[in-house]
């Protein structure tokens, strides 16, 4: 039996033209995660792919302290990118 998924859209972003990133919060195997997944525009609407990730709400401090770190990383000077020849 196909495990049910139940959820709230918290917020979605285009990708490019064709797809679209929805950020969900869910109940999945009686657990609350939160599921970033990459959604593809079809004649039927957008479906989802495998492309994405689900966690645990509990990891979601682990989140966002990631994405500070990678926004901190991001705006500092060049000297800290990397650049191929």
């Amino acid at each position: 039996m196909e495990q049910e998924i139940i959820g709230v859209l918290i917020h979605e972003f285009r990708k490019n033209s064709t797809e679209v990133v929805k950020v969900r919060l869910m109940k999945y195997k009686e657990r609350d995660v939160v599921d970033f997944r990459v959604f593809v525009e079809t004649p039927e609407g957008f479906q989802p792919t495998k492309k994405g990730i689900m966690l645990g709400t509990k990891l979601l401090p682990e989140m966002k302290k990631s994405i500070y770190l990678l926004e901190k990383y991001y705006k500092k000077p060049d000297e800290n990118k990397t650049t191929t020849a």
